[in-house]
């Protein structure tokens, strides 16, 4: 709508500039015009309050403005670029986490996003994502989640190729090195039958950079659809949560792409993995860092943020934290050239 376009294109000029307290003076008066003119004002006030570092009065604007929306259409007026279709109907009674994932303490709320703005978006989810924060692990995980993240009970919809198989072999080759300096002599010079795991293969580029180079590649994947892709290429992949997974095979090289920050409880799963490897065998993993350069400069527009399968958000000390706590070691902290805004931590098993 024209004229919330115009408003809110001023009001984030306010928020850009840190002048949050101006904005807010534009916009309060408005709350008490027409009730078109209050939702649009209660929405973009509760951004100028999630700015200004008050999460939990943001998320009571955000569903004042829900309330107040014209038959609860709030995607035809508020998030016609992402989910037009999006109708309000109040919120889920989700079970709500005040403990931090990693250390048991309690945790305060850092940000509060309306996550229709993200073309992820799901109406399993409440609209609105309130991010709590830990001051002693310094790590961010979404406060409620819905029982259920991923329907896949249709097979969904494979991930497309992008052409990442350069990144991909840039990544094996690092993990090689590493492989042989842990490993000294006896390790071998290439990868030729060396076990390697990937947990969530995507479009499968990784699997056909590492059959290329000649490791011993297998693939998990709780997307049926991507796991018939792998299959149409011969590659030796499987439908399974890696969290029930075990062959009995151990790894010396397992793969985690962005995998991390979409499990509620992230000390499970690295501990999962840990025992997935074999004597001395890496992990790589890569997952975003709310504390990237990347991340900074964007700020409230990090996309990052409002991705609603995204329910731990890692920093560099919260990551290590998990790896210490998992039986694991880091040997590299990169920032990412393919994935922005995230970092990618190659470990070795204790």
């Amino acid at each position: 709508m024209k004229g919330f376009d115009e408003l809110q294109q001023r009001t984030w000029a306010f928020i850009n500039d840190g002048r949050c307290g101006e904005a807010a003076a534009i916009l309060e008066p408005l709350t008490g015009e027409g009730k078109d003119t209050y939702c649009f004002a209660c929405f973009l006030l509760a951004q100028v309050e999630n700015a200004r570092g008050n999460p939990r009065l943001a998320e009571e604007l955000y569903y004042k403005a829900f309330d107040a929306c014209p038959d609860g259409r709030a995607g035809a007026v508020f998030f016609e670029k992402t989910h037009p279709e999006y109708v309000y109907k109040g919120r889920h009674d989700h079970a709500r986490r005040e403990d931090c994932p990693l250390c048991g303490k309690k945790a305060a709320p850092r940000w509060a996003y309306a996550t229709p703005h993200s073309a992820s978006y799901n109406n399993r989810h409440n609209p609105v994502r309130v991010w709590m924060h830990c001051a002693d692990c310094n790590h961010c995980f979404a406060e409620s989640l819905p029982e259920t993240l991923y329907d896949v009970s249709g097979g969904g919809r494979p991930m497309q190729m992008k052409g990442y198989g350069p990144f991909h072999s840039k990544v094996l080759n690092k993990c090689l090195t590493y492989i042989r300096e842990v490993r000294g002599e006896a390790a071998p010079l290439l990868a030729d039958g060396l076990p390697l795991l990937e947990i969530g293969i995507g479009a499968s580029e990784l699997l056909l950079a590492a059959r290329e180079m000649g490791f011993d590649a297998k693939g998990l994947d709780i997307i049926p659809a991507n796991v018939k892709q792998a299959r149409r290429f011969g590659l030796n992949a499987e439908t399974a949560d890696f969290m029930e997974y075990d062959d009995g095979s151990r790894y010396d090289l397992i793969i985690m792409g962005d995998v991390i920050e979409h499990v509620p409880n992230p000390i499970e799963a690295m501990k999962k993995a840990a025992g997935l490897l074999a004597e001395k065998g890496l992990l790589w993993v890569s997952t975003p860092n709310f504390e990237n350069y990347w991340s900074l400069l964007l700020g409230h527009k990090d996309v990052m943020k409002l991705e609603c399968g995204h329910v731990n958000y890692f920093s560099r000390e919260s990551f290590y934290k998990l790896l210490d706590m998992c039986g694991l070691s880091p040997l590299e902290y990169a920032i990412s050239e393919h994935y922005r805004g995230s970092m990618e931590i190659i470990s070795v098993k204790k």
